[in-house]
């Protein structure tokens, strides 16, 4: 009976430790967009999707020169249901930084990568050089022109998304994972997030 009595603490106690731990996650995405806000003057804002876990955020610079800024803005997501892994320890980071001349903003967390996004002060459109498909989605009123190339071992989709002053180039890989109709679907979500 003795133990009935620690019931509640214990709960207050895993309470408190579920509360610390978003608290965390949420401090952590705050700085990573506060990072972005101050890169792009306000123009970008990370898109967070509840069903696809963010791994990865780094910045590099263009390999020109550029009127609206001196980056590019990368964003990798895993899968829906993926997992997130562990992060990288700081020389792990300080390497990676180091070999891709680039800047890391938030993880990089183990796992797997099936969406890539990249905003860029460059336009772009979706490719389509080589592809097997190429067409367009229309996504409330705007229209999405998207890629589709099938490879032995690689099947990718890509997408691109005009926004004011940038672009949003997005690349799915997809696989039994991730479907056409999961791009698709992100891509969606992308446009009512971004305007």
């Amino acid at each position: 009976m003795n133990t009935l009595k620690h019931i509640p603490a214990i709960i207050i106690l895993i309470a408190l430790l579920a509360i610390a731990g978003c608290g965390q996650e949420e401090d952590e995405m705050s700085k990573l967009n506060s990072s972005i806000e101050e890169l792009t003057g306000g123009a970008f804002e990370v898109p967070l999707h509840d069903d696809y876990p963010l791994l990865y955020a780094f910045m590099r610079k263009p390999p020109i020169e550029v009127d609206n800024g001196p980056y590019f803005i990368t964003l990798q997501y895993t899968f829906k249901g993926g997992s997130v892994g562990d992060g990288y320890q700081e020389d792990v980071i300080g390497a990676i930084e180091d070999s891709q001349d680039i800047t890391i903003l938030y993880g990089p967390y183990d796992g797997t990568t099936s969406i890539m996004i990249e905003y860029s002060p460059v336009f772009k459109d979706a490719g389509g050089s080589g592809a097997d498909e190429t067409g367009s989605w229309n996504i409330n009123g705007q229209e999405v022109e998207y890629s589709h190339l099938d490879r032995p071992g690689r099947e990718v989709l890509s997408a691109y998304l005009n926004l004011d002053e940038a672009g949003i180039y997005a690349v799915y890989s997809l696989s039994d994972d991730f479907s056409k109709e999961d791009a698709k679907e992100f891509t969606a979500f992308l446009v009512n997030e971004l305007h």
